[in-house]
């Protein structure tokens, strides 16, 4: 049977149930008045050390992407001389304990204590006009842009990072940063005819997936047929419809404007 007909099953499955993420900022509404007791700058000091600890964790998780993406980029060559002396499945398992523990609990800390100071901050009048305070919006926006680059990366939920920006873009407005990724973001939600294109035939994965965008798990395909590895990766339209890129051993060889039409 015709690999691309494998590929049906994934449009039996969509949409994608919704996938949990971190909370963001929510405020109770002001309280106005000063915090007694609290330690402006004490406590930022505090988040400021957990957000380097996060950075550390991603540095270290970063390290073994890049390494996995040299095994992807090999496409059929896996006696590269530059590859990796630790094997693609070593390397993945790395990385997701790496995720499990030190980075889930420095996330989760790093979070926990900046939301909180975040709605002080906001409910404080002497606070919110602080240097911590303004230190911490920006902080809230920067890590909001890798969360939602996290949630591209990880899920192919263009859709969960937006949302997250959009959040992260009512407490700092005028962030220049924030705002264009914002829009880029957006311009992934939908795979344009122009990307589409402009993917060639030889194209490793990770070319493609920097041109057309991240798949979400649940919109890829895999399968093994005498010898070779064959990947179909789905991407939904404007108009309803799906396209598609289909991989043999890393490398795109076929591409589908019209993989399932419009409902």
């Amino acid at each position: 049977m015709d690999f691309r007909m494998t590929i049906r099953s994934f449009f039996a499955r969509w949409p994608l149930a919704a996938l949990p993420f971190l909370a963001l900022l929510t405020t109770a509404g002001c309280r106005g008045g000063s915090s007694p007791g609290f330690n402006a700058a004490q406590e930022w000091g505090r988040i400021d050390k957990q957000a380097q600890d996060l950075r550390a964790v991603r540095t270290q998780m970063d390290a073994l992407r890049a390494q996995l993406e040299r095994w992807e980029a090999a496409a059929g060559n896996p006696k590269a001389a530059d590859l990796p002396s630790e094997s693609a499945a070593v390397l993945k398992e790395r990385l997701e304990t790496l995720r499990k523990d030190k980075y889930r609990n420095a996330v989760t800390a790093f979070w926990d204590n900046l939301t909180l100071f975040m709605d002080r901050a906001l409910n404080d009048s002497q606070l919110k006009s602080s240097p911590e305070a303004a230190k911490a919006a920006r902080l809230f926006a920067d890590e909001s842009i890798t969360l939602a680059q996290e949630r591209v990366r990880d899920e192919g939920r263009y859709d969960r990072a937006v949302e997250v920006l959009e959040q992260a873009i009512k407490y700092d407005p005028d962030y220049a940063l924030l705002r264009a990724e914002l829009a880029r973001t957006r311009s992934f939600l939908r795979l344009t005819r122009e990307r589409f294109e402009r993917a060639e035939t030889g194209m490793t994965m990770p070319a493609a997936r920097a041109l057309c965008g991240v798949p979400a798990p649940a919109a890829i395909q895999e399968r093994t047929e005498k010898g070779r590895t064959l990947t179909a990766w789905l991407y939904p339209r404007d108009d309803g419809a799906w396209a598609a890129l289909f991989f043999q051993d890393g490398l795109l060889y076929e591409k589908s404007w019209d993989a399932q039409p419009k409902p």
